[in-house]
């Protein structure tokens, strides 16, 4: 029998709270069981499986258990950011967590190849389970947001972001300042750095929002001209799978695991190149270059994700 705890992934990100709690719904269309399993840290959905078998799609989770099944999303800390007391521990405290697992899964090829580099001595046997690019959402929508921030549907690029260095905010700033007298604009949602919200502020054509519902979110990419994606390192990047949910253009950097996921779908720009972007978004906002287009057909969905997590589950039943 396979138990099944309550989802809880308030540590993590929206999207891979709405990620995660859509695959879970596979299991649970199953009528496998659920129970609550007691964890020492909160934040991770983990599945409790006979034998003491547990997972958690987070980096660690909470896996006291001698067996279990890990989930890797990247290893973006351990690669990116390299040294540091804080980030060598919490590099050993993964290092035994991967090396107890029975099963390490990873969302896509090119994190199982980082994960390989940062832990070449795991003997953790590894799966590669890819997320799904179809996230068949259902999207609500908050029209007030556009009116409140006095926003013309259609007119501006968005970035969905946060502060950590390897999303690389600086070059879509830096490519909107270059575009200012082109009159193009931006929307930045997410937190940002001390010195990238100053940068901001001094620069009129850009808007920075922090802290909205879903709603509000999916209304800005809906109506905005595209959805901007400037990362350094990803494991997966979810926001590109919804906003291309959502019929959007979308102009990514170009990094391996972009193009595992999304070649074909997206406009691709050099990350280290602010002028290369900035003439990117000058082209797609003045219709001057054929943009992709998008189909769900052949498009790996969540379902699949949960279908494939089942099998494995059972595997070790």
């Amino acid at each position: 029998m396979i138990k099944v705890n309550t989802p809880m992934l308030s540590n993590c990100s929206r999207g891979v709270r709405r990620y995660y709690s859509r695959v879970s719904e596979v299991l649970h269309d199953e009528k496998i069981p659920c129970s609550r399993f007691e964890r020492f840290f909160k934040g991770f959905l983990t599945f409790d499986i006979k034998g003491g078998v547990l997972w958690s799609p987070g980096q660690g989770g909470t896996l006291i258990s001698k067996k279990h099944i890990v989930t890797c999303h990247d290893v973006i800390d351990f690669t990116y950011y390299g040294g540091g007391v804080k980030n060598q521990i919490k590099k050993l405290i993964h290092s035994y967590i991967y090396q107890r697992a029975l099963n390490i899964v990873f969302i896509s090829d090119s994190t199982k190849l980082e994960f390989e580099k940062v832990f070449p001595n795991n003997s953790s046997r590894k799966t590669v389970i890819k997320s799904a690019v179809d996230m068949d959402l259902v999207f609500n929508f908050k029209v007030d947001v556009l009116i409140k921030n006095k926003l013309k549907a259609n007119q501006y690029f968005i970035l969905v972001t946060n502060a950590m260095p390897h999303k690389n905010n600086r070059i879509f700033i830096d490519a909107i300042q270059v575009l200012s007298k082109e009159g193009v604009s931006a929307v930045i949602v997410g937190d940002l750095s001390e010195e990238d919200k100053e940068r901001t502020k001094k620069t009129a054509n850009i808007l920075h929002l922090n802290g909205l519902e879903n709603d509000e979110l999916f209304t800005l990419v809906k109506e905005s001209r595209g959805l901007v994606s400037t990362s350094l390192v990803e494991g997966h990047n979810l926001t590109i799978a919804e906003a291309l949910s959502l019929e959007k253009t979308v102009i990514a950097s170009d990094i391996d695991v972009h193009r595992e996921f999304y070649n074909g779908y997206c406009l691709f720009f050099n990350p280290n190149d602010n002028q290369s972007l900035a003439e990117l978004l000058k082209e797609v906002y003045f219709d001057r270059i054929e943009l992709p287009v998008y189909s769900k057909q052949d498009l790996k969905c969540w379902r699949a994700v949960g279908e494939e997590y089942k099998s494995l589950f059972h595997s070790y039943k």
